[in-house]
């Protein structure tokens, strides 16, 4: 079979060209991401500009395949950075040109070799919480040599801590636009806008995900940014998000993306959003410790967002790595089974097929001395009454507490509500919701074990800090009630809590005192953007169904340690929270599968 390829006009593919060859075409479809040009003249094939299907290229055709100049002068650069980028991937230090000597030698090790690798290549950074991520942006900014302004999207307690607070230590002279309140993130977009369209470069916008949100089949007059295999439209929400569209950015990172829809479905409004953003920026990088929540298919949205040519498509990408759900083989589009977990055996080819886009370091591996996480489960049993109640609803999902009728209409309202039954006794509340009281099997075994950790009401272990978290806002407000009436000095931190007063209660509880403090705060909240390292101990009352948004939790205390830190899960027994145990566990080890290869491999080899 002969061709010839050549690099298109735009500079964004390589055109392949070759006499009607059923065989030819059949090699052709076997690329990724791979298109027909029927409407061209003359018709071709197009797949796209990296070394991958290049090569893919080069094996169809053999020595049948002949080069055009500007692919040939392309492909041997490309090389070059190939080999380069691979010794970074690998590597655990590198020597860094553009970044001052001081900031280099401040540095880690292992964050110089990810901020070399990130200066030229767009990359997912799911690195461990705490190993340093905001702060290889930053660097990787400067050590690209990129000028122009910079944009962040973040969730809105990240502003601040960290991002506002670690651009002042390490990008001096940058300007920085951030708002805690609506008004103010507002007027900071309208502010750096200005600031940019006036000619300024070392600019950073820090907006929240709401900000990138586009609009679906809106008659508004305003460009339209995309369009989906439906024909649906995609725009800008107004006038002031078109102009954040049409900035060219030197950088776009999207920090803890896994929180915003930027997963397996790249038609959410904020995917859609940040997908024209990438389209006008230089380098694009994507942040998050647990990027996948046990299912690798999420994967396949952030690297379509770093590289939406590379990985076009979501079947065919599931196709080459993952099985069906119920573990009958690779993916099968028309098994109606779902998309399941890393085939076996394909890891170390994972690992090396995505090397060049993925960051992944273990805070173990990356930080060796660190004082170790302990984590320990606690099994509790019910009260008398909570338990008449849980089986009641358990075997008619339907039980007459006081206050009236708890029901749940569908399996997945019934699995909920038994959680919250395995909490505590619960009542319904006048509005209709349900409410958990103190008949808890939990709280006295709480109690005791914040008690042994040295947080209690007299007596106490000078300057003793615990954490307690649950799911449930509701059960969060009543734990603070009841350990305040056990004489505990407590605040709670939930989704109600916002701006100045969250401030005030993280200030209280970081405050260095005798008095023994806790905080009662929802697991989600606790897993996004906090400090918490000087906690002793860490309470989880109940889990979700992702254990992602555990660990972040349990990450946020390992910062800055300098002693261990006991992480307690509260399982009450013969009940549904035990199920969740088993089915987050099983979530865990796919996400080890992926997440854990770098490590794996980088042993073998020593």
């Amino acid at each position: 079979m002969k061709a010839f390829a050549e690099i298109n006009e735009q500079g964004t593919r390589i055109n392949v060209h070759f006499k009607y060859d059923p065989a030819a075409v059949e090699a052709v479809k076997e690329i990724t991401g791979r298109k027909f040009h029927g409407d061209a003249s003359p018709k071709h094939w197009s797949v796209p500009l990296d070394l991958d299907s290049g090569r893919a290229l080069r094996d169809a055709f053999g020595p049948g395949l002949v080069l055009g100049n500007a692919l040939k002068a392309w492909g041997r650069e490309q090389v070059k950075t190939e080999r380069r980028i691979n010794n970074v991937a690998d590597a655990d230090d590198a020597t860094l040109s553009r970044v001052n000597g001081d900031a280099a030698a401040w540095l880690r090790p292992y964050q110089r070799a990810d901020v070399a690798m990130m200066a030229v290549k767009n990359v997912l950074n799911a690195n461990q919480p705490g190993v340093g991520k905001t702060v290889e942006v930053i660097y990787a900014v400067q050590e690209s040599g990129l000028e122009g302004p910079n944009l962040v999207v973040a969730p809105i307690t990240l502003h601040k801590d960290p991002w506002a607070d670690e651009l002042k230590a390490h990008a001096p002279g940058a300007r920085v636009f951030w708002g805690e309140s609506v008004k103010e993130r507002k007027a900071a977009v309208h502010a750096a806008l200005a600031a940019i369209e006036q000619g300024e470069r070392n600019v950073w916008l820090i907006v929240n995900p709401e900000m990138v949100r586009v609009t679906r089949d809106a008659d508004n007059g305003l460009t339209v940014l995309s369009r989906d295999h439906k024909g649906r439209e995609y725009q800008p929400k107004d006038a002031d998000q078109a102009r954040l569209f049409g900035v060219k950015w030197a950088s776009l990172t999207l920090d803890e993306f896994h929180k915003y829809g930027l997963g397996a479905d790249r038609n959410t409004l904020f995917a859609r959003g940040v997908e024209a953003l990438g389209r006008m920026a230089t380098r694009k990088y994507a942040l998050s410790g647990t990027p996948m929540g046990g299912k690798p298919v999420r994967l396949w949205g952030v690297l379509h967002f770093i590289e939406p040519e590379r990985y076009p498509g979501k079947w065919k990408w599931a196709q080459r790595w993952l099985m069906n759900a119920d573990g009958t083989g690779p993916v099968d589009p028309g098994a109606g089974t779902g998309i399941g977990k890393l085939y076996p055996g394909k890891e170390e080819a994972f690992w090396a097929a995505h090397r060049g886009h993925m960051i992944r370091r273990d805070r173990a591996t990356a930080l060796p001395g660190l004082p170790p996480k302990v984590v320990i489960n606690v099994p509790v049993g019910m009260t008398e009454s909570q338990r008449k109640v849980y089986e009641r609803f358990s075997r008619a999902a339907e039980v007459a507490v006081d206050g009236g009728v708890i029901a749940a209409d569908g399996v997945l309202a019934e699995f909920a509500r038994l959680k919250q039954l395995a909490n505590a006794k619960c009542e319904v509340a006048a509005d209709g919701s349900v409410t958990p009281t103190e008949d808890s099997g939990k709280l006295p075994i709480l109690l005791d074990r914040l008690d042994t950790y040295g947080v209690r009401a007299a007596d106490a272990e000078p300057g003793a800090k615990a954490i307690v978290a649950s799911e449930s806002q509701r059960m969060v407000e009543m734990v603070e009630g009841w350990l305040r009436k056990q004489g505990l000095a407590v605040k709670r931190l939930d989704g109600t809590v916002t701006g100045a007063r969250r401030n005030a209660v993280l200030d209280w509880y970081r405050e260095e005192t005798d008095e023994a403090r806790t905080l009662v705060m929802t697991t989600q909240t606790g897993g996004v953007g906090l400090n918490l390292g000087m906690t002793g101990s860490i309470h989880i009352l109940d889990e979700t169904w992702n254990p992602d948004d555990q660990e972040q939790l349990e990450d946020r205390g390992m910062r800055n340690r300098t002693t261990s830190l006991n992480v307690l899960y509260y399982r009450t027994e013969d009940s549904i929270q035990e199920y969740i145990w088993e089915i987050t566990a099983g979530k865990q080890i796919n996400n080890d599968a992926i997440l854990k290869i770098r490590e794996r491999m980088t042993k073998k080899e020593q």
